[in-house]
């Protein structure tokens, strides 16, 4: 999981190398470069699902931190990782529910709660019951 990230960051790095020559190339010196992270939200669901939260939490981190560098408010930008984060968990919740896999939804639960962007247990616990009535 590890070489999985060290080659991601490697790649995003050189295409961030490579964007900002051909930019630079093309721009005037009065325009602002906007900041970039490394990660993808995505990278976010393969690291908790490979139960690395430490590196979730870091990619959560570095990833709000790029929005409100690039003048989004901290708690939009959070709300942003949230729904990015949803749109991967709510239909393997919604699956685990069905198969009634117990122990899957309390992975996902743990997951979300993990996360720091879904509250405190109970409204994580509200999160996924919303979640089973769409």
């Amino acid at each position: 999981l590890r070489r999985f990230f060290v080659v991601a960051a490697i790649n995003a790095e050189m295409t961030v190398i490579k964007r900002v020559e051909t930019s630079t190339e093309n721009q005037s010196d009065d325009t602002t470069e906007e900041a970039t992270s490394i990660y993808k939200a995505s990278d976010i669901n393969a690291a908790f699902d490979n139960g690395d939260n430490a590196l979730a939490l870091e990619i959560i981190n570095d990833l709000v931190s790029t929005k409100v560098a690039n003048g989004m408010d901290e708690k939009k930008a959070k709300s942003s990782v949230r729904s990015s984060m949803t749109s991967y968990w709510k239909p393997l919740y919604k699956q685990a529910w069905q198969n009634g896999d117990a122990n899957e939804m309390k992975r996902i639960r743990y997951i979300l709660f993990n996360s720091g962007l879904y509250g405190n247990g109970n409204e994580v616990v509200k999160t996924v019951q919303d979640w089973l009535k769409d």
